[in-house]
């Protein structure tokens, strides 16, 4: 929010994370006013439009109050166990629902216009996406899931624990999106498509992502001595050796996760699979220029070598 330069979107923050901090049980009450009005997410739930918020919260129900054109609203949330909160006041949206992961489905026009979940999307798709199929989405969402359990169950947690909100991306021909930030949190956006395999990749992806932008608040990865721009095959350009670093990371659980699919039955017939041999290939030019620069710090070399070590197993 500091790094948008908008006071507004600063603002907005606060209270969307202190609405936030509620829904895991932070119990409290208080009043924020905003300059513009802001819709604001809780858990699965859409608050109304408005330019004030006042909540008051227990560990167990939470009322909060939306000043709109036409006065205060009130909506009341209850907790419900495993399946969040509920409420018969509030607009609920799409919930991916399979054992052992919980995702909400957050359609681009419903993000903050100056949040960095919608820069995220709006920089893969700058279009209208408010057409986009949401049952074809969960459905690929619920293939994905059930493939990623019964192929390569290890994995199913690795997304479970960083991935909470799912951005869908209208289809374009040929094309298949995905992207996560660091100042985006839990959030990816991927194209909505019906290849359960594919998506089962990009959330394997997404989600190391977002291991290694939790491991960054630890230190840096790499000393900043090595200005050299090192061939990355999977952008066909050169790339700082940080970025070839997130490479490797992301690409080598990528193929340790259809390693594991393909010894437990997967098919290679499996429709958007992606070509193994060509990611073993890149793998390797990626892991030549690990191994040429001197400037990983302690932390990055943690993010190399183990994976590396594991690959040639």
């Amino acid at each position: 929010a500091l790094l948008s330069e908008q006071p507004d979107e600063v603002d907005r923050c606060a209270a969307a994370l202190a609405i936030r901090m509620h829904a895991f049980g932070l119990e409290g009450e208080w009043q924020f006013q905003l300059d513009n009005p802001v819709s604001f997410l809780f858990d699965r739930w859409m608050l109304p439009l408005g330019d004030a918020v006042r909540v008051s919260a227990t560990s167990q129900t939470i009322l909060i109050g939306t000043h709109t054109e036409d006065g205060w609203r009130q909506t009341a949330f209850r907790r419900r166990g495993e399946n969040g909160w509920e409420s018969k006041d509030a607009k609920s949206l799409p919930l991916m629902l399979h054992p052992g992961l919980r995702c909400t489905v957050v359609p681009v026009e419903y993000l903050p216009a100056a949040s960095p979940a919608q820069l995220l999307a709006k920089g893969l798709y700058d279009g209208d996406s408010r057409n986009a199929d949401t049952n074809l989405f969960l459905r690929t969402c619920n293939g994905a899931a059930g493939l990623i359990s019964e192929y390569a169950g290890v994995y199913l947690p690795w997304v479970r624990h960083v991935v909470k909100d799912l951005i869908p991306l209208p289809p374009r021909p040929g094309v298949l999106h995905s992207a996560s930030g660091n100042l985006a949190p839990g959030v990816i956006s991927v194209t909505n498509q019906d290849l359960r395999c594919a998506l089962a990749e990009q959330l394997v992806h997404e989600a190391t992502h977002q291991y290694l932008y939790i491991l960054k608040r630890l230190g840096p990865m790499d000393d900043g001595t090595d200005e050299t721009l090192y061939f990355s095959p999977f952008r066909n350009m050169g790339r700082p050796i940080l970025y070839i670093l997130f490479a490797y990371h992301a690409f080598a659980n990528v193929l340790l996760f259809y390693r594991m699919a393909r010894a437990n039955g997967l098919s290679d017939d499996e429709p958007g699979m992606s070509d193994q041999v060509k990611l073993e290939e890149n793998l390797q030019t990626v892991d030549k220029a690990l191994q040429t620069t001197r400037a990983l710090t302690p932390l990055g070399r943690a993010l190399w070598e183990p994976l590396r070590d594991f690959l040639r197993q």
